[in-house]
């Protein structure tokens, strides 16, 4: 039997778990191009057959998500003085 919690998620809200399964899985990488220990902790703690459902996760999600965690990073440095954006009004 298989221990971890069922998610009972369908439709938009199951995509939700695409998601966090590339996201731990290049978290895993030796080369990883984010480090994201609790999304590993989260991923092996849903009983849930992710290969099944979303199949080998793809690089493209991985470097995006790294590209939105590095500007979240930016943007909300307590020394950030500037808009991230030229379009953004102070």
């Amino acid at each position: 039997m298989d221990i971890g919690i069922a998610p009972g998620l369908t439709g938009v809200s199951e995509t939700m778990l695409w998601s966090l399964h590339n996201r731990a899985c290049e978290a895993r990488r030796p080369d990883a191009i984010l480090s994201d220990p609790h999304t590993i902790r989260i991923h092996d703690a849903i009983n849930y057959d992710f290969a099944r459902h979303f199949g080998t996760p793809g690089g493209s999600l991985a470097a995006r998500a790294a590209a939105i965690d590095r500007t979240l990073r930016i943007g909300c440095s307590p020394t950030r003085t500037a808009p991230l954006s030229p379009w953004a009004r102070a």
